[in-house]
């Protein structure tokens, strides 16, 4: 039967029957009736190639020694990780123990300016080629720019805030001192390429190069979304899964996890745990593959394992939170109980 049984720490009130040890006590053994300080077993053996000890390489508790580390006993594996691309090294302008390089500190530490190639300045002006564009120089484009209907040759000094049109209504594309536009209403259906118009749809795929930002509700009504990112980014502060759906088990799948894509190992909220329907649950791991579209629910066992949590509380207070888990941690006024 299960039930909470107390766990036995450091600083815990034991009550026990008998206490068998085959392999001795360790500790100074103050405590024990009987039993000597000297009678317990307490050695210390060094690697002599990394720590030293003031007396030869093993402590046996008779006396005090001094622990230190060996001149060049740190070796480079045994210095902790540090983030991938970083140097270590030391920009303070003062004597002082190493820290992680920003790209400023090391450019100023070698005296390279951000962005520099392999040649100075005085190289890089005298290798420009001719005709280099400068603040006051014009641009023109002799015969390079047409369309069909009659535009060949165009010439802009940025002085101008006139407009020339590329094509001869100048109804779709303008050129002027604050850049090139598209007039308002400019692009029909046949300038989407690859693209028709349906009503107020796109009846094919849209590919967009650059930043899409949609200032009202995105609404997708297809049957899955695809995000292909390195990173997401979601402000809100909960996420809703499975919300077209009741009484089903719900997780996230950690695809790739089993070497398939669009497959893999999951955490998941067991909605059946101790059966009712879902009025108790539990969080678990599946540690056999899940597909991205499976509509099973999770089978305990050998299909994995479910989540032990801890509750701070009385007995009673943990059945009504439904805390009375097997494998759960209960603390009560500085005990410590395990459900099992």
């Amino acid at each position: 039967m299960a039930e909470w049984k107390k766990v036995i720490v450091s600083g815990s009130i034991a009550e026990l029957n008998q206490v068998t040890a085959s392999g001795g006590f360790s500790g100074d053994g103050s405590g024990l009736t009987g039993i000597s300080a000297d009678s317990l077993a307490n050695n210390l053996i060094v690697d002599n190639s990394t720590i030293a000890l003031d007396s030869g390489t093993t402590f046996n508790g008779s006396a005090e020694v001094t622990i230190s580390v060996k001149n060049s006993g740190v070796t480079l594996a045994k210095i902790a990780n540090i983030a991938d691309d970083t140097i270590l090294g030391n920009a303070s302008g003062n004597a002082a123990a190493p820290s992680a390089l920003t790209a400023a500190n090391v450019r100023t530490l070698i005296n390279v300016e951000n962005g520099a190639d392999v040649t100075d300045a005085a190289n890089v002006a005298a290798n420009l080629p001719s005709g280099t564009i400068s603040s006051s120089a014009q641009v023109t484009l002799a015969n390079q720019l047409t369309d069909g209907n009659g535009i060949t040759d165009f010439t802009y000094d940025g002085s101008s805030a006139a407009t020339v049109a590329v094509q001869a209504d100048g109804s779709t594309l303008t050129v002027g001192a604050s850049g090139v536009k598209i007039s308002d209403g400019g692009v029909g259906a046949t300038q989407l390429a690859d693209d028709s118009v349906n009503g107020d749809k796109l009846a094919n795929d849209i590919t967009i190069a650059n930043d899409l930002t949609v200032t009202g509700n995105l609404l997708v009504s297809g049957d899955s979304v695809t995000v292909n990112t390195a990173n997401l980014a979601i402000e809100d502060q909960f996420i809703l899964l499975n919300s077209g759906s009741l009484n089903k088990d719900v997780g996230i799948v950690f695809g790739g996890t089993t070497g398939t894509v669009n497959t893999g190992k999951a955490l998941l909220w067991d909605h059946n745990y101790n059966g009712g329907g879902g009025a108790d649950g539990r969080l678990a791991v599946s540690t056999t593959a899940v597909a991205a579209n499976n509509t099973t629910n999770f089978g305990a066992g050998t299909a994995g394992y479910y989540v032990a949590g801890v509750f701070e509380g009385t007995a009673t207070n943990a059945a009504t939170a439904k805390a009375d888990h097997n494998g759960n941690i209960r603390i009560e006024s500085n005990e410590i109980y395990i459900y099992a």
